[in-house]
């Protein structure tokens, strides 16, 4: 899995797991204290990882400043079992959210679990206006979801409260949401407090990412990225920053990538990729991680679906495979 700019960690069946903190150039050992959870569990940054796990006693938010070798645990008080949960990280390391889900049945929905632990580390059960994503803008606590994702949820006190935040001046209602309602995917979080919004768009027959950045309270519409046909509702877009200007975007069910710039928006059909993204990376604009999932049969039915990282050193245009 995808675990910072650049950054990631691959677990295999037996549990033995590797990092890269160089965009895949090398790999070491990572000695994890349990197994992670299913979802963006692990973040990396410098010496300290961050990490939820599961095991026969439950979820665990665990934390190393040395490179994995000593950790400190804090159990998640969960109130509903599950293995699925993500973890955000502010940049600066000081606050730390998980989100677990407990998937429910289509009448039911699922149910999110928020947890969320600030400078003096006691981690705090909180009430999640809707399951989705998380991330930090500086000491602001943002979600991403509802229905059809389209809506942007903005927390100043560790997601003891939230108030809707205005995307391209206007907020989604919570019920009855138009399929042509744009979608919002995941803030990318930036070392300076601000944040990178990409919220894909419909318009007319075709589709579009819509670009914001700033502070969360004052998002402001950069460049618009146009996609090659229509986009079903509710699709997020993949995206990375990729330095101080720099962002790329995943075509949705393409391997298509569209490198941004200040100069403007460049669309490149890379080698070496073998299907659409599902997560993407970057340390720098030329250096970056793809995940995506390689489906391989050994018959009509006998089929299996392996997610697989995958670098680039020449800013997306071509990848090799890694580890």
């Amino acid at each position: 899995m995808l675990a910072g700019p650049g950054r990631a960690v691959e677990v295999n069946a037996q549990g033995a797991a590797l990092l890269t903190t160089n965009a895949g150039a090398s790999w070491s050992a990572l000695r994890l204290p349990g197994r992670p959870a299913t979802g963006d569990s692990i973040a990396v940054a410098g010496t300290r990882v961050d990490a939820v796990t599961v095991d026969s006693g439950g979820m665990r938010l665990q934390r190393s400043t040395d490179g994995g070798r000593t950790w400190q645990a804090r159990t998640v008080p969960l109130t509903l079992p599950t293995d699925q949960a993500q973890l955000a990280v502010s940049p600066d390391g000081s606050r730390l959210a998980v989100l677990a889900t407990v998937r429910g049945t289509a009448n039911d929905g699922d149910t999110p679990q928020l947890f969320v632990a600030g400078p003096a580390g006691t981690l705090t059960a909180r009430q999640a206006p809707a399951g989705g994503s998380l991330a930090w803008s500086g000491s602001r606590l943002l979600l991403t979801g509802g229905a059809l994702r389209s809506r942007l949820y903005a927390s100043p006190d560790g997601g003891a409260s939230w108030a809707p935040v205005a995307v391209g001046g206007t907020v989604a209602p919570r019920f009855g949401v138009d399929p042509a309602t744009p979608s919002i995917g995941t803030p990318l979080p930036r070392s300076d407090g601000t944040v990178t919004v990409p919220v894909l768009v419909h318009q007319g027959t075709g589709a579009a990412v819509q670009l914001y950045g700033g502070p969360a309270s004052a998002l402001v519409a950069g460049r618009r990225v146009p996609l090659a046909g229509q986009v079903g509702p509710g699709v997020l877009a993949v995206v990375a920053t990729a330095g101080p200007d720099e962002v790329v975007v995943a075509e949705p069910g393409s391997s298509t990538l569209h490198l941004v710039t200040a100069g403007g928006v460049r669309s490149v059909r890379p080698a070496g990729l073998p299907g659409p993204v599902d997560a993407l990376s970057f340390s720098d604009a030329q250096h970056g991680l793809a995940q995506v999932t390689v489906r391989s049969c050994s018959g009509k039915q006998d089929c299996a679906e392996t997610p697989e990282v995958l670098a680039t050193g020449d800013g997306g245009r071509s990848w090799q495979r890694t580890g």
